[in-house]
C-alpha cells in the first residue's frame, strides 16, 4: 500500500475511534442512559437530556426528564420514573414522579449537576408492576 493510502487510512481510523470514544464510552451521548421497561403489554422508556447543548465535564445546569410510551396497545398502563442528579457540591438530588402527573416530563435545574442514574417502573392494570430498572450514568463513578 502506498504511503498516502496508509496515511489516509490511519487518519480515518484514528478519527473514527476518537468519535466512538467521545460518543460511546467517555462522553456525552452515553452519559445519560435510556431506560426501557415493560410489564404485560405496557412498554415505557425514560431518558434525561441536557437542555442547551452538551454539558461540560458532565455538569449541566438544566436537565429534562423525558418519558414515552412505546407500545401500540390500548392497555391501561402507568409508570414511575426516578432520576438522580449529583450536584457539583457532592449532594445527590432525587426527582421521582409517576404518570398520575398531568405532564409526563419534568425539568430539573438546581445548579451544576450530573445525571447519576435513571430508573423506571411500569404497571399494567390487573397485572401489578415490574421491578425497578435502574441504570447508572457513565458519570456515576
Amino acid at each position: 500500500m502506498s504511503r498516502t493510502k496508509k496515511s489516509l487510512l490511519t487518519g480515518a481510523t484514528v478519527g473514527a475511534a476518537a468519535f466512538a470514544m467521545m460518543v460511546g464510552g467517555t462522553g456525552f451521548a452515553s452519559a445519560s442512559p435510556v431506560v426501557s421497561q415493560s410489564h404485560g403489554s405496557c412498554v415505557w422508556s425514560a431518558d434525561v437530556v441536557h437542555i442547551g447543548g452538551l454539558p461540560r465535564d458532565g455538569y449541566g445546569t438544566s436537565w429534562y426528564i423525558k418519558t414515552g410510551r412505546n407500545d401500540n396497545t390500548n392497555a391501561k398502563c402507568s409508570f414511575e420514573v426516578q432520576a438522580k442528579f449529583k450536584l457539583q457540591s457532592g449532594q445527590i438530588e432525587t426527582v421521582q414522579y409517576g404518570s398520575s402527573r398531568p405532564a409526563h416530563d419534568q425539568a430539573f435545574a438546581k445548579g451544576a449537576a450530573r445525571v447519576w442514574s435513571v430508573g423506571l417502573k411500569v404497571c399494567a392494570e390487573g397485572q401489578g408492576c415490574s421491578a425497578w430498572n435502574i441504570q447508572n450514568s457513565t458519570w456515576n463513578r
